[in-house]
């Protein structure tokens, strides 16, 4: 194949790839704006002593200042920026919930944090974002009566936190808490009575049943019927000791719609990290929000499109990458990087005898002190480092 040839073929697989990434990101964008039914855009918050929350904003159109709709925030869990909960945000704002998926402090677009206790003291950024809502006259479009939250993993922790604190501050004031529910997905460690006591919201818990991080729970199990967390939580919300249950029933409602004590604990056949992008736990979610909202969308909760909005990411990027290959060829064959191309070296020989079986023997036990390992120096670490192991939130 001549030069011309090759540089003709890479520039038609060139522009193939980047057409591919474009239709692919137009389709992205389209599920995610629900067909132009909601407004995405991006705002920036500043928060106190000099930080500031970015966040993108869902609105749906049919939310006005005439038809306000209740408000969420979405908080992703540790080390993630708001597209990682971008599934739930779209299916909330496609049933008319006008929605915020936040950076959490440290994360993403926003500033670190002056505090060394963020999640306790400012939500991830989830106090100042809802502090603002339930004041400022700009979002007219919202019910300021309905504002909730939902994170998953360190996000639940912040959502669970942010009852916590806003409930402290409706006892303190006399009136409703500007928190009305929150939904707390794979997280448990902070379901203890010195937070829930404080609670005037709501409260749904998702937490997956084979959750890989579940040697922290009080039984060492994911299994939540019997769990100390989901009965506190549950319990928080009944009249007395002769009420209380000591079973849970998974997917039951318990509590009071009328005095914000509804309570429910979902726990699905799952594993942590699956647990926000699968159809049933968004589903519990959706449902979760819709009852304690009496929020009527005309949509089944098992009706879902942002599985369509991670495939064509997902096309997207799998086409950025392919289009580095002829964009290299491209490159390669002007004057600039042309005294980089230099013959393919003879691939060197697999390893044989003594060799194959040091690799394979080294490979093998690795992995298997990788596995015996790993829990044991979990254990250790929070001895040594206790502060840090029990954020001391």
């Amino acid at each position: 194949m001549t030069q011309s040839q090759t540089s003709g073929r890479a520039l038609r697989q060139f522009i193939a790839c980047l057409a591919i990434v474009g239709v692919c990101a137009a389709l992205a964008a389209m599920i995610q704006s629900s067909g132009g039914r909601v407004n995405v855009s991006h705002f920036t918050l500043p928060t106190q002593n000099g930080q500031h929350l970015a966040a993108t904003l869902f609105k749906p159109i049919s939310a006005t200042a005439e038809n306000p709709a209740p408000f969420i925030v979405v908080i992703p869990g540790f080390q993630r920026s708001k597209e990682a909960l971008a599934n739930i945000a779209i299916e909330l704002s496609r049933r008319g919930f006008v929605v915020a998926s936040i950076d959490p402090y440290a994360q993403g677009h926003s500033s670190s944090s002056m505090s060394t206790r963020a999640a306790t003291e400012e939500g991830y950024g989830l106090f100042a974002l809802v502090n603002y809502a339930a004041t400022t006259h700009t979002l007219n479009y919202i019910d300021k009566k309905r504002i909730g939250a939902t994170g998953h993993s360190a996000g639940g922790n912040a959502a669970i936190r942010g009852a916590s604190y806003f409930g402290r501050e409706a006892k303190r004031l006399g009136k409703p808490s500007k928190l009305h529910s929150v939904f707390i997905s794979g997280y448990v460690l902070t379901l203890r009575d010195s937070v829930l006591r404080h609670v005037r919201s709501n409260i749904g818990v998702s937490y997956a049943l084979y959750d890989e991080g579940a040697f922290r729970n009080a039984l060492k199990s994911g299994d939540m019927r019997k769990a100390p967390e989901a009965l506190r939580v549950i319990n928080s919300a009944q009249a007395g000791e002769q009420s209380a249950v000591s079973e849970v029933v998974p997917g039951q409602w318990y509590g009071e719609a009328s005095t914000r004590s509804r309570r429910i604990v979902h726990n699905e056949a799952l594993l942590h990290p699956f647990q926000p992008y699968n159809g049933e736990a968004t589903a519990n979610q959706i449902a979760y929000f819709e009852t304690v909202f009496n929020h009527q969308s005309g949509l089944t909760h098992t009706d879902q499109i942002w599985q369509w909005k991670e495939l064509f990411g997902l096309l997207s990027l799998i086409f950025s990458l392919v289009c580095i290959v002829p964009l290299g060829q491209l490159l390669l064959q002007t004057a600039p990087f042309r005294s980089l191309v230099h013959p393919i070296p003879s691939a060197p020989a697999s390893p044989k005898g003594r060799g194959q079986l040091v690799f394979w023997g080294l490979f093998i036990s690795g992995a298997a002190i990788a596995c015996v390992s790993f829990i044991p120096m979990v254990e250790v670490s929070k001895q040594l480092f206790s502060a840090a192991s029990s954020r001391q939130q």
